[in-house]
């Protein structure tokens, strides 16, 4: 477990509150949800709301992507992140060979991207064009995908250089018009979509 941040000792109450447990610790090689985190059931980035299944693994790998990002300032990753992407990297591997794109459901899908879009080592360039190839067979024909939150789904394809994730903002793109009419930036939330959509408009 992560005892310091900067230099400074995590206060224990903190640390103790992360603490695995046997209801939400199934998965040895991820993070776990605080007594807070359970109880106000954190959404995507961009706002979806998250089951309890996926809740936990989606969150874990935005910790383990903070890690990675932070690690780029500071020069060392914690190894908590790399043991998380080890896990995910071996997963992704398995589900090439196995023929299936889809980690579990759409959002925990997207975390793996939104990894990989940092250069984490979640999964190699064959393994992320495998999972990435779930998305053309779950569109709507409208512009968005059944099982994939819209606006994180965007924030993960924006990361990525790779065919598939730019031809499926081409596709999102008339969602995305009509999506932007109904958006005014009255909170966090809705200030976060629109500058996912201004960045897909400015590709």
């Amino acid at each position: 477990m992560i005892v310091s941040r900067y230099g400074q000792d995590i206060p224990a109450a903190i640390r103790n509150a992360a603490k695995p447990n046997p209801r939400w610790a199934s998965i040895p090689e991820s993070f776990n949800l605080t007594e807070k985190e359970r109880r106000q059931k954190p959404g995507t980035f961009t706002g979806e709301p998250l089951a309890n299944a996926s809740l936990r693994m989606v969150q874990s790998r935005e910790a383990a992507r903070a890690l990675f990002i932070c690690g780029a300032v500071l020069g060392r990753v914690a190894p908590e992140a790399l043991s998380l992407c080890e896990s995910v990297r071996m997963t992704a591997n398995s589900l090439e060979q196995q023929g299936s794109p889809l980690f579990c459901c759409g959002p925990c899908t997207v975390s793996v991207w939104r990894l990989a879009g940092i250069g984490a080592g979640a999964c190699d360039d064959a393994a992320l064009d495998h999972l990435l190839s779930a998305l053309p067979t779950h569109r709507d024909d409208k512009g968005a995908w059944r099982r994939f939150p819209f606006f994180y789904t965007l924030l993960a394809l924006l990361e990525l250089d790779n065919p598939r994730a730019a031809a499926e903002l081409e596709y999102a793109l008339p969602e995305c018009e009509r999506k932007r009419k109904g958006l005014k930036p009255g909170n966090v939330i809705a200030a976060r979509r629109i500058a996912v959509l201004d960045r897909v408009f400015s590709r």
